[in-house]
């Protein structure tokens, strides 16, 4: 297990104390601990992973259950296969007991089905579900799900495909976006969390976290289309231990605050959805979070299909935690070892040339003051051997990487040829660098920002 400068768990380890049988995930200011093997075997971890740290040198470590919550999860009612009780297909689900890391970007959002964006008095009179949007930690993701990671629970994954046109078949995927190796097994990079198609933060790969909601009665809202209205069928009463919350105004995006329309309180949780891991204060943007649930495939949305669903159909909408099943904050080792971001283009076109412009930031915007970050080293190019029309990249498209980098930043620039008598292709890649960070010392003391738990910055500190 290392620490970095501010004596957090620099990369994501399975520990346990000399003299204790406690077996941990530590990361970050926090170790979580693995209440049991059925717990561990369902998220992949690895026992032979399990490094042994002497007695107390981890006490300093707030300790958290590993996937604590109600005895029904989310992911164990929210498949059903009926879109009008709030579940999802399990046709598309990659798998469940899924664990990430990383920061949201985004408050809480109130998601309620709609028949018109110009109307919002049109909004049916119920929740569907609350999301969430997480800024992929890619180290954590190495540590995890890459060569000799913790976890095996991503290792021969599929991409199911969720149909844009139900008329087509789907067109299944290996989940890993690493090329196999001698072994046949297809590791992950953060780049497989995040299709070709879907939406980046500046760049850099996210995830949307979807949180089903929980519907007692039957509900009739506005017409989805001409002759289809939305409506919900309630389940009855919520599991055991679910929590009942609502509130009475949603803040949707683009529309602001709107007024509820007809009933506003039958919603139902299997935690609190705006405090997950009853802290203090509510979860807000910035926060960095451990989340756990199922990875599920969404389709298309926009008018299309777009290029890669029409090569790979139900490859061409983006992957979603959805539901999750755990949410819990820590402080994410700031200044992490690896940023990513991702390149993805289409170039169908014999007589033009592409170019995609990627960055990748140094920290997130929430890092602590008073340290410095330096580049150590250039990205390297994983190029998503998911997305390939044929086995060698350079045969459909020449590409010239080039990448330029200080102590914020690291900018990528792709630009794609297509080759002598090809008709170009479709191309996506994960670039990861390299950063080392470097904390500030005065008068012989070592100083950093602390973090409190409403996830304010309390200014410098001193750490020895």
């Amino acid at each position: 297990m290392e620490r970095n400068a501010e004596g957090r768990v620099a990369h994501a380890a399975l520990i346990k104390e000399v003299s204790h049988g406690d077996i941990y995930l530590a990361y970050g200011d926090t170790k979580f601990r693995i209440p049991n093997p059925e717990r561990m075997s369902a998220m992949g971890l690895r026992q032979e992973k399990v490094e042994s740290v002497p007695d107390g040198s981890v006490s300093d470590l707030i300790t958290v259950e590993l996937g604590a919550g109600p005895a029904v999860r989310a992911s164990d009612v929210f498949f059903t296969s009926n879109p009008n009780d709030g579940s999802k297909d399990p046709a598309a689900k990659v798998r469940d007991h899924v664990l990430l890391a990383g920061w949201l970007l985004e408050n809480p959002g109130w998601n309620y089905p709609f028949s018109t964006q110009e109307d919002p008095s049109s909004s049916a009179p119920w929740v569907e579900d609350i999301h969430y949007r997480l800024l992929l930690d890619a180290d954590f993701v190495d540590h995890m799900y890459g060569p000799d990671g913790l976890s095996t629970a991503l290792l021969g994954a599929k991409l199911p495909g969720n149909l844009y046109d139900p008329q087509n078949i789907p067109h299944p995927l290996p989940f890993g976006d690493i090329p196999p190796d001698a072994t046949g097994a297809r590791y992950a990079t953060v780049g497989a969390f995040h299709l070709p198609a879907a939406d980046t933060w500046q760049g850099q790969p996210t995830l949307q976290i979807e949180l089903n909601c929980w519907h007692t009665r039957p509900e009739i809202g506005p017409m989805r289309d001409l002759t289809h209205p939305y409506q919900i069928d309630g389940r009855g009463a919520a599991p055991p231990g679910w929590v009942h919350v609502w509130q009475d105004t949603i803040h949707h995006g683009w529309k602001g605050v709107v007024p509820w329309q007809g009933v506003v309180d039958d919603c139902w949780w299997p935690f609190n959805p705006n405090n997950p891991d009853n802290q203090h204060g509510w979860l807000l943007a910035g926060a960095g979070v451990m989340v756990c649930g199922s990875l599920w495939q969404d389709h298309e949305h926009d008018p299309g299909p777009n290029w890669w669903e029409r090569v790979w159909p139900g490859q061409g909408g983006w992957l979603e935690m959805h539901p999750p099943d755990w949410i819990h904050r820590f402080v994410v080792p700031a200044g992490p070892s690896r940023t990513a971001c991702r390149a993805t283009g289409v170039n169908v076109s014999k007589e033009y040339s592409q170019q995609i412009t990627a960055t990748m930031t140094s920290v997130t915007p929430w890092a602590p003051h008073g340290r410095d970050v330096v580049l150590e080293a250039l990205p390297d190019e994983v190029i998503d051997a998911r997305f390939l029309t044929t086995q060698d990249a350079d045969h459909f498209t020449e590409r010239h990487v080039t990448a330029t980098g200080d102590n914020k930043a690291c900018t990528v620039n792709v630009v794609l040829h297509p080759r002598t008598g090809h008709d170009g292709g479709l191309f996506a890649a994960t670039y990861r660098a390299g950063w080392k960070t470097q904390v500030q010392h005065a008068n012989g003391h070592l100083w950093h920002t602390i973090r409190r738990p409403d996830g304010s910055w309390s200014g410098l500190g001193d750490v020895n």
